[in-house]
């Protein structure tokens, strides 16, 4: 049987009663602080509302701070501009007559929010009569770095080479009040007039205009100018509203050539052992190169017979062509802007059929018999860095009858510096092949004491830009 167990409690004192009530009171007091206490330190999530209108609120702040590392707008000479031969505009650096040329690596750099000066003589092609965009009213516009090719105008967006004129900015020739040559000759400008008081000049050119002679053409060669605008069409030659007095196209014809070969040495049988349809003829022999300009722009102001003179066909697609292309190489290496200068000297002998006689060849006359438009003995191409007091001077033979006796005796007017120079390695003269040209380089400072028309200009010029 089971036996059920009392427990028999004690009834607690008053004295244990108000102990055990103190600690209970002091128990609640401390969870009550903790709670409290814990609640404050513990921030809830924001709801997702919050967050996105204060991410809009940051995003619109950020957009009214000028941005400080924003990359520049990068446009490619080659690849992003207009369609070369589409009536680009004239690419400017605002309130300047410089055109924004590009960097070492043929890039157009815009900064970031920064304007280029886009200038047209007819209405842009992409005007409208609209608020918005172009106004036809319009010939020069700013368009605003945005980014990449992207710009911005009047709160619309374009891509670079959405910019185009109507029509092809013409170009002109202007003669100065200036002389050189030492006071021989006149000196002209190329380029586009912007305004009154504005010309954006492509380069300078000295001319004989009593003897239709250009002694020089001055402009400058950049790095960039390994990455001109491919593609411009080759134009006709302009005289540019000069030479009124003269058929330019027809003194350059191998028919007048011909016949003024004819009469010089006095038998058309041996004037025609001169000549053949391959490369034995008189090209106009372009002094500044069209691949020596970058835009086309600058490319179609070569197209002057202010920059041509007479050439024989077999150098100006022979050595010359080469001397072009291996200085433009240099100076890209260099990376300095140089400035050049290229041009011709003396005139160019042809000989009757004994040999006995050498006649210079022009080909024309004026009434009183006087040469005009000679044949040059030499071309020559200096150029000068910018940023130094150091030069060079390549000189090629236009004689493609000279034998290697004559060349050396009659040609090289001064002393030969090739060995010395170590990007020259590639000019190389082949014995027996004069027709291509002979080349050869000499200091500016000696060069200039035996052809003096360009020694105010050049007397700086001492050492050797090697």
């Amino acid at each position: 049987m089971c036996v059920g167990t009392t427990i028999t409690m004690k009834r607690p004192t008053t004295a244990t009663k108000q102990l055990i009530c103190s600690t209970l009171n002091i128990c609640i007091l401390c969870s009550v602080f903790v709670c409290v206490f814990g609640r404050k330190a513990v921030k809830p999530p924001d709801d997702v509302g919050a967050v996105l209108k204060r991410v809009e609120t940051d995003d619109a702040a950020s957009e009214n701070t000028p941005t400080h590392n924003a990359l520049p707008c990068s446009i490619d000479t080659q690849y992003d501009l207009p369609k070369p031969n589409l009536p680009q505009p004239l690419y400017v650096r605002p309130n300047s007559t410089e055109y924004w040329l590009p960097n070492e690596g043929g890039f157009i750099e815009v900064p970031h929010d920064s304007s280029i000066e886009l200038i047209c003589t007819a209405p842009f092609a992409n005007a409208t009569t609209n608020t918005a965009g172009i106004s036809r009213k319009k010939r020069v516009i700013r368009p605003r770095c945005l980014q990449g090719t992207t710009f911005t105008l009047n709160g619309e967006k374009y891509e670079f080479r959405q910019f185009l004129c109507t029509q092809r900015v013409k170009y002109t020739v202007e003669r100065t009040a200036k002389t050189c040559a030492n006071n021989s000759a006149q000196l002209y400008r190329v380029g586009y007039n912007l305004t009154r008081t504005h010309f954006l000049e492509t380069m300078q050119v000295c001319h004989d205009d009593d003897e239709l002679r250009t002694h020089y053409v001055r402009y400058t060669l950049q790095p960039a100018n390994q990455y001109y605008q491919p593609g411009v069409k080759r134009l006709n030659f302009s005289k540019a509203k000069h030479f009124t007095q003269y058929d330019m196209n027809y003194l350059y014809s191998q028919r007048n050539q011909q016949q003024q070969a004819t009469q010089l040495l006095g038998s058309e049988a041996h004037a025609q052992t001169c000549f053949d349809k391959k490369s034995l003829f008189l090209s106009r022999g372009h002094l500044a190169a069209k691949a020596d300009m970058i835009y086309a722009t600058q490319q179609r102001t070569t197209y002057t017979f202010f920059n041509v003179a007479p050439q024989w066909q077999s150098f100006n697609g022979g050595q010359w062509a080469t001397l072009e292309e291996r200085v433009r190489a240099f100076v890209k290496k260099l990376k300095q802007t140089v400035i050049c200068y290229t041009g011709t000297v003396g005139v160019m002998h042809l000989r009757t059929a004994s040999g006995n006689m050498r006649q210079p060849y022009y080909l024309s006359y004026d009434k009183n018999n006087n040469g005009l438009l000679p044949v040059p003995a030499l071309y020559f191409r200096i150029i000068v860095a910018a940023a130094e007091r150091a030069g060079i001077v390549l000189l090629g033979t236009n004689d493609p009858f000279a034998t290697m006796r004559e060349i050396h005796e009659e040609y090289v007017i001064c002393t030969d510096v090739r060995e010395q120079v170590p990007w020259l390695k590639w000019m190389q003269n082949r014995e027996g092949s004069s027709k291509s040209g002979y080349l050869y380089a000499c200091r500016v400072d000696e060069f200039i004491k035996m052809v003096p028309i360009l020694t105010a200009e050049l007397a700086h010029v001492s050492e050797l830009l090697v």
